[in-house]
């Protein structure tokens, strides 16, 4: 399921920020963290990409409107630095 998550198709409004195992969490076995201004664009994605991925039971949105609550920009530049990008695989159409 993790390999079918990072290699979701890509929309003109989500980003796929990233996909990070969870082994400690008794909520979830895998967090997908998506960058997108709409609301409706992030909650059709999940809905039609997420959702459908075999293995995915069950999915959370969870809106954060201001991300500078999280880090500052360079915090972030500097945490994606550390994890590039996967090798690019087939992907699925975007709808």
């Amino acid at each position: 399921m993790y390999d079918a998550l990072i290699r979701l198709p890509k929309h003109q409004e989500v980003g796929v920020v990233w996909v990070v195992k969870l082994f400690h969490s008794i909520e979830a076995d895998l967090m997908l963290v998506l960058l997108g201004e709409r609301t409706a664009a992030l909650t059709g994605y999940v809905m039609s990409w997420v959702r459908t991925v075999p293995g995915v039971v069950d999915t959370k949105l969870t809106s954060v409107l201001d991300w500078q609550i999280l880090g500052k920009a360079e915090d972030f530049i500097e945490l994606a630095r550390r994890f590039p990008e996967p090798s690019p695989g087939p992907r699925r159409p975007a709808a």
